[in-house]
C-alpha cells in the first residue's frame, strides 16, 4: 500500500495521462480506464 505522500505526488501525472486521452486521442474509455485502475492502487483514500 503506497503511502499519502506518494499518493499525492502520482496525482499531477495521473490527470496529465488522462487528460491526453481525453483531449489528442479522443478516447474518453480508456481515460476512465487509467483513472479507475490507479484508483485501485489506493483502496483506502477517501
Amino acid at each position: 500500500m503506497a503511502g499519502l505522500s506518494e499518493f499525492r505526488n502520482l496525482i499531477p501525472k495521473l490527470y496529465q495521462d488522462c487528460g491526453e486521452l481525453f483531449v489528442s486521442q479522443k478516447q474518453p474509455t480508456q481515460a476512465i480506464a487509467l483513472y479507475e485502475k490507479f484508483l485501485d492502487q489506493f483502496p483506502v483514500i477517501p
